[in-house]
């Protein structure tokens, strides 16, 4: 199983436990039965998750062979009740519609706060990831954090450049506070933005027609997938993946 696909998947697990209430060792505990069904790889370590006010949620994995960090953003929820879903859209709206998201948007918060707690416990993130919405807050977070890799899945695009005006002081289309543009984080960043898309993707297809800025590597799968992080979790995908991404780790 490779491993950052599952992580993106269980991601939205994992806010629908949060949701629902279930305590770190509860989570915990479902992610052993998975591993022992076979559903989840085997070497990885649950360490904590987060499930922000303003719709993010992510988990962090530790690789117990590597030590290896990696942390995984949920994308849009609809399994979690229209109070929690509307958030995400909102998001969803602000990356396509409005604004645009920024790395240090108030909007953000919780994700850098997660990240910034992972590091003070002497967990260094050194992969993000995340499918469809999670897949632009793991990019956010890599350029602010310029995590090593990001590994993105049917991602939701960084902003529309024929409907976002981005410029110096910009202000969070959530709160109204100004931060920096995005293109300060873009300039300085040196990690890889991998980006892993299916032929049948609605979201990737229509962000590519307006003209999307995604920043990334795109490696298409011509499987006709749809739009789901389940299209990668084929066995043929899953290796295609891990080769590819073998080689992106030997590169860095």
């Amino acid at each position: 199983m490779e491993e950052t696909s599952y992580i993106s998947k269980i991601a939205y697990d994992i806010e629908n436990m949060h949701a629902l209430g279930k305590s770190e060792k509860e989570i915990h505990n479902e992610i052993v039965k998975l591993q022992k069904r076979g559903k989840f790889p085997e070497n990885l370590d649950y360490l904590y998750s987060y499930y922000g006010i303003e719709g993010t949620s992510g988990t962090a994995f530790i690789d117990k062979d590597t030590g290896k960090v990696t942390v995984g953003f949920a994308g849009t929820n609809f399994d979690n009740g229209w109070s929690e879903t509307k958030k995400d859209l909102l998001l969803d709206y602000n990356i396509l519609i409005g604004k645009g998201a920024e790395p240090n948007s108030n909007s953000m918060k919780s994700a850098s706060e997660f990240l910034e707690k992972l590091n003070q416990n002497g967990y260094y993130v050194s992969e993000i990831t995340g499918h469809s919405l999670g897949g632009n807050i793991a990019v956010l977070m890599a350029l602010k954090y310029n995590v090593s890799i990001a590994v993105i899945y049917n991602s939701a695009p960084l902003y529309v450049p024929s409907i976002n005006k981005y410029s110096t002081g910009n202000s969070d289309e959530i709160t109204g506070e100004e931060v920096l543009p995005i293109y300060d984080y873009i300039e300085k960043y040196t990690g890889k933005i991998i980006h892993f898309s299916t032929d049948k993707d609605y979201l990737t297809n229509i962000s590519d027609l307006l003209g999307a800025r995604y920043e990334d590597k795109r490696i298409q799968l011509s499987n006709s997938g749809k739009h789901t992080i389940d299209s990668f979790l084929g066995k043929s995908d899953q290796n295609f993946i891990i080769a590819v991404l073998e080689i992106v780790r030997g590169n860095i």
